[in-house]
């Protein structure tokens, strides 16, 4: 399986391509908070669906985004921007079809005619995506799937995790011994997901390969992971295996790693059941202490960065180490650091038990 993904935010979005498909107020409030949540998450996807199909050379090609395929994982948390909603029967009858307004405004602006899925998985929206994508091309039912993940922070979402108890009063230092909770962000990640076949037919660069991917449910609690790791170790076997490798084949891990006590010590539970000695040798990149806990984009984000560690051989730092030791005895570095790296290992983990474990392999050309 081979994917394209984009190169990374470029400064003047209307250099995106040659044809101008929104106006210019748009371009304007595409940095503001003074919009609704449901315009600016659909800004992001835009954005990042743009760009994904930019690097893939397929912006302009309507003949080919006729047939290409749309999945978006998110947590849906834009939905509830209005602290009313549960009293106004109106309102929750629009909340149902604000999903539907995104993909149609999406599918509209950009001619994507083919299957168009908004997936309500939480936290791991982003893997999920990725993981349909390639199920849905080894199947040969499609050539092209754009997949990724979007959500946003807002006052209803900053109420939830509060409640919950688990933000952090300082930032988020996964894995470390005295973390404290997540931080949360915003954003959104796509790649393309594409069979070899087309993608050496349109002479595009592939940047990388989905060598595999698994989805199950811990079947354990709403908001709270079995702390013993079972699932998220069979997860983990699974996606593996699925990539026909062995756990001695994975280079790096990309763990889900939001920083609170009952999901790190599930996943590094996980991590020693599935590794054994080796958990304390493999490097891990727990980006999520840098960039925030994005939800429902966090682990596509996630996925662009793998791609481009095996592009360059440069794995992202775990910040916030300094003042704490790891309690797990995890391969972790403060700073990037190069290494040569032909497999990642990314893990996400979200409410509802939702598990997708995908491998990432480096392209050899």
């Amino acid at each position: 399986m081979n994917f394209v993904v984009p190169n990374g935010l470029k400064n003047n979005y209307k250099e995106l391509h040659s044809v101008s498909l929104i106006s210019d107020d748009w371009y304007n409030e595409c940095d503001s908070r003074n919009i609704s949540s449901e315009k600016r998450i659909t800004n992001y996807i835009l954005l990042g669906v743009m760009e994904a199909l930019e690097d893939a050379k397929l912006l302009s090609n309507r003949e080919i985004l006729k047939n290409t395929c749309l999945y978006i994982g998110s947590s849906k948390n834009y939905l509830f921007e209005d602290k009313d909603f549960i009293n106004n029967e109106a309102l929750k009858m629009d909340m149902q079809l604000y999903p539907l307004n995104i993909l149609t405004v999406v599918s509209k602006q950009l001619g994507i005619g083919g299957e168009n899925l908004l997936l309500p998985v939480a936290c791991s929206g982003g893997n999920v995506a990725i993981s349909l994508a390639e199920k849905q091309i080894k199947s040969e039912a499609t050539d092209i799937v754009i997949a990724g993940g979007a959500d946003i922070f807002n006052e209803t979402c900053y109420a939830i995790f509060s409640s919950l108890g688990i933000l952090s009063e300082k930032t988020s230092s996964p894995f470390m011994k005295n973390r404290d909770g997540i931080t949360i962000g915003e954003g959104a990640g796509f790649v393309v997901v594409e069979s070899l076949e087309s993608a050496k037919k349109r002479g595009v660069k592939i940047l990388a390969e989905v060598l595999g991917s698994t989805l199950s449910c811990d079947a354990f609690h709403l908001t709270t992971p079995n702390p013993e790791g079972t699932e998220a170790a069979n997860a983990m076997k699974c996606a593996i295996e699925s990539a026909h490798l062995t756990p001695d084949g994975i280079d790096c891990i990309s763990p889900h790693a939001t920083g609170t006590v009952t999901n790190d010590l599930q996943e590094a539970n996980a991590i020693k059941a599935v590794f054994g000695k080796r958990s304390s040798d493999i490097l891990i990149s727990a980006t999520k202490s840098s960039l925030g806990h994005c939800l429902g984009a966090a682990s596509a984000i996630e996925a662009v960065l793998a791609t481009l560690s095996l592009e360059y051989g440069l794995v992202p730092e775990t910040l916030n180490m300094y003042d704490d030791i790891c309690e797990f005895e995890f391969n972790l570095y403060h700073y990037p650091t190069n290494h040569k790296i032909n497999t990642i290992l990314s893990n996400s983990f979200a409410f509802g038990g939702n598990i997708c474990c995908v491998i990432f392999g480096k392209y050899e050309r």
